[in-house]
C-alpha cells in the first residue's frame, strides 16, 4: 500500500508493508526543499568502546544538522531479540534506511561484520561511504578502496563539507 503524509512540514512518501504481528516496515523519502542530508550511521555498539564511538558520532553528526539514522536506536523492542521475525524486521529496516540515506558514515573497527556488510551494500548501491577510524591497525583494502572520505579525528569529521563529498583517501597500509 502506498501513502503520503505531511511530517515536520515536508511531504513524506511511504511504501508500507505489514510483515506480521502488526509490525510495519517501509521506505521513506522526503521532498522538503533544503532538507538536511540523510545519513545512515553504520557501527557496532556491542562493547564499551563501540558504544562510546557511536554515541559520539550521533552527537557530532546531528550537531552538524544531518538527519541521522542510527540502527541502535531502532531495534524493534516489541519483538523477541534474535527471533526470526526480529531478524527480518531489523535487516529490512537497516537496508531500507541505507537506501533512504544520502550517504553512509561508518565507524571502522573490524569487530562488527554487520558494519562491513553495510559499507559494501552502500558502495554497491552508489552511496558515498565515509569512514571514521580511531585505531592504528591496518585497514582492509575492500574498505579503503570503496570509501569517499577517511577520517581519523572528530575535528576533521566536523569540518568536512558534506554537500560536496570531496574525496579524502586513506593513505596508510592495507591488508
Amino acid at each position: 500500500m502506498e501513502t503520503a503524509e505531511i511530517k515536520n512540514g515536508s511531504i513524506v512518501h511511504a511504501k508500507i508493508e505489514n510483515i506480521g504481528a502488526g509490525t510495519l516496515t517501509g521506505r521513506f523519502t522526503s521532498t522538503k526543499p533544503n532538507a538536511p542530508q540523510k545519513v545512515y550511521l553504520a557501527s557496532g555498539w556491542f562493547n564499551e568502546e563501540q558504544e562510546r564511538r557511536v554515541a559520539k558520532a550521533e552527537k557530532v553528526l546531528r550537531g552538524l544538522g544531518l538527519d541521522v539514522f542510527s540502527p541502535r536506536e531502532h531495534q524493534a523492542p516489541e519483538l523477541e531479540y534474535g527471533s526470526v521475525e526480529w531478524r527480518q524486521v531489523t535487516f529490512d529496516n537497516d537496508i531500507d534506511h541505507i537506501d533512504w540515506a544520502d550517504f553512509l558514515f561508518a565507524i571502522y573497527d573490524e569487530e562488527d561484520a554487520g558494519t562491513m556488510m553495510e559499507i559494501g551494500y552502500a558502495y554497491a548501491t552508489g552511496k558515498p561511504v565515509l569512514v571514521y577510524h580511531e585505531g592504528h591497525d591496518i585497514v582492509n583494502l575492500m574498505i579503503t578502496d570503496s570509501l569517499t572520505a577517511y577520517f581519523k579525528d572528530w575535528a576533521t569529521v566536523s569540518a568536512y563539507d558534506y554537500s560536496r563529498m570531496k574525496h579524502l583517501p586513506y593513505t596508510g597500509s592495507v591488508i
